[in-house]
């Protein structure tokens, strides 16, 4: 992640503030995020990621602030926040669909010997009927004598 500074008015380039790895750090669930000067943090507190630390700056004037992050870090912050197992809820929460690749991957590790009868029924049942809370009526087996 790299945070740099351009000047607005009389720009004289850019000035990198911090360039920070994230995949060396560690995240912390620390509600009063305490950092160090020059040492950052990743932060994962009340659903909110942060990386906070401390640095002495001398920047006169006004400037544009512009923070880069890489799709490693993207990755890594998306793990602080959701773990690293991908869940129903969590795909749902965060827009997000499974790929037929994916899917097919999934299935494909499947062992139809390990499925209960019941489980093989609710991967065929279609959606509408699976929601019916109906229960079937139940007639009595005859026997033949």
């Amino acid at each position: 992640m790299e945070l740099k500074a351009r000047g607005w008015g009389r720009n004289m380039g850019n000035t990198t503030i911090a360039d920070i790895n994230l995949g060396e750090l560690k995240v912390r669930r620390e509600a009063n995020k305490p950092v160090h000067f020059d040492n950052p943090a990743l932060f994962d507190v009340n659903g909110e990621i942060s990386i906070a630390w401390g640095k002495k700056l001398h920047l006169g004037g006004d400037y544009r602030l512009q923070m880069d992050f890489s799709y490693a870090e993207v990755a890594k912050m998306f793990r602080a926040a959701f773990g690293s197992k991908l869940t129903p809820e969590i795909l749902e929460q965060c827009g997000l669909t499974l790929s037929d690749d994916l899917q097919k991957s999934a299935l494909s590790k499947v062992k139809v010997a390990d499925l209960t009868l019941g489980d093989l029924a609710k991967m065929v049942m279609p959606a509408a009927e699976e929601a019916s809370t109906e229960t079937p009526e139940v007639v009595p087996f005859r026997r033949r004598l």
